[in-house]
């Protein structure tokens, strides 16, 4: 994969990526993806996918802190008169207490702590293979659904893969237009 689109995916994904300048007994990536770059859309919507629970997690999270007021507060401002209960800009805002903020941050750990780490990405006899640690039931199943799909797409240039074959003893899954370049 290009330099620039590998790049893509590290700035678009650095919880998946984070590993990928570690040594080689702890991820296998050698700082690369080797793949064609015609797998990049699968592979950033995989990624995307993969680390869906965490972002929703985190913009809950954000949303609770950003509303949260104390109880003792909203009691001095309805003390002060400084909150009618009866104002409609008032009436329906809603403020979440610091146990709210807190049950949140703790989602959003658990979902940070169950976000899988790519170790590996690459091509092998003509499928994607996405490899990674801290696996669960669903980020196997869409791994597993992106390696099948990978079959059905040219690893060059992205567009519907006629089959996998095999050229000069290499197994690759391309088009029409890729399979036979000197047409």
């Amino acid at each position: 994969m290009k330099k620039e689109l590998e790049q893509k995916l590290f700035e678009n994904h650095p919880l998946l990526f984070f590993r990928r300048n570690n040594p080689t007994k702890h991820s296998l990536m050698g700082a690369s993806l080797s793949v064609g770059d015609g797998w990049f859309d699968l592979i950033n919507i995989l990624c995307y996918q993969l680390t869906d629970n965490y972002r929703r997690a985190k913009d809950d999270y954000e949303f609770y802190l950003k509303f949260q007021t104390r109880s003792s507060e909203i009691d001095i401002l309805n003390e002060r008169r400084q909150i009618n209960p009866d104002d409609p800009t008032v009436k329906n805002k809603i403020f979440y207490s610091p146990i709210h903020v807190e049950k949140a941050r703790l989602a959003m750990q658990n979902a940070l702590d169950n976000t899988p780490v790519a170790l590996q990405v690459k091509e092998k006899f003509g499928t994607l293979r996405f490899y990674t640690d801290r696996n669960t039931p669903i980020s196997y199943a869409l791994i597993n659904m992106a390696e099948n799909l990978s079959s059905t797409i040219c690893e060059t240039c992205g567009d519907k893969a006629l089959e996998t074959s095999e050229h000069n003893g290499w197994i690759h899954t391309l088009c029409a237009k890729h399979h036979n370049p000197k047409e």
